[in-house]
């Protein structure tokens, strides 16, 4: 290979390197929260996962999730390894599993609400990007963390008491109302190229285009 061919292949390796990752944009929307209700979701106590449905008219691609929440009572919120799961929705209440997501240690920021006399925190997390097409599901998270206190999900809108959304690990049933809607928005983040990328990656291809040129053109 000639210098001026490996000249050009760095500078088209350079430019399709340097992608960074895009702004984080909500692509759905479960609710902002209330500041008054909110359901278990603790691996440490009965009520081990909350869910909330999510109806889809057309497919749905993302990334990410923030939601909110707090420790009942208050503790220091940290030690948090959280499991976000997508379950089949087509029947009354949540059905099997579709996606499992272990978002790992996520501790929250509080937010300077309450939720009942508990600090209200936000959590956010990124994970490998999730296709889903249209229909009906059901969005689960679960805590497992070393501190005490026992997580709850905030709700959105009107709720019913602490608990009532919740995975009963005794009677292995979901319990209360799954339909109660609980606060979280899902993201998506898309890779762009750094505008100094997408100048070398011009260079780059109207190097190959004079090359080609010079090759095509009699002695």
């Amino acid at each position: 290979m000639s210098l001026n061919k490996l000249a050009l292949s760095a500078i088209l390796v350079m430019g399709l390197g340097s992608i960074t990752a895009g702004h984080a944009t909500v692509v759905y929307d479960g609710g902002a929260p209330n500041q008054a209700t909110g359901y278990f979701a603790d691996t440490n106590y009965a009520f081990s996962a909350a869910s909330t449905e999510m109806s889809l008219v057309s497919g749905l691609t993302f990334n990410g999730i923030t939601w909110w929440g707090g420790n009942d009572p208050n503790s220091a919120a940290t030690g948090n390894a959280f499991t976000l799961q997508i379950l089949d929705g087509s029947s009354a209440g949540p059905g099997a599993v579709v996606e499992t997501i272990n978002l790992g240690a996520t501790d929250g920021t509080a937010t300077g609400q309450n939720v009942f006399s508990y600090p209200e925190y936000i959590y956010q997390s990124s994970f490998s990007t999730i296709n889903l097409g249209s229909g009906s599901y059901f969005v689960s998270l679960s805590d497992s963390h070393s501190g005490t206190g026992v997580w709850f999900w905030e709700s959105t809108g009107g709720g019913q008491q602490l608990g009532g959304s919740s995975y009963n690990n005794t009677t292995s049933l979901w319990e209360g109302d799954p339909q109660e809607n609980l606060a979280f928005q899902l993201t998506n983040t898309a890779n762009v190229p750094e505008p100094a990328s997408l100048a070398l990656l011009g260079l780059g291809l109207a190097g190959i285009g004079f090359s080609r040129r010079r090759k095509s053109e009699p002695d």
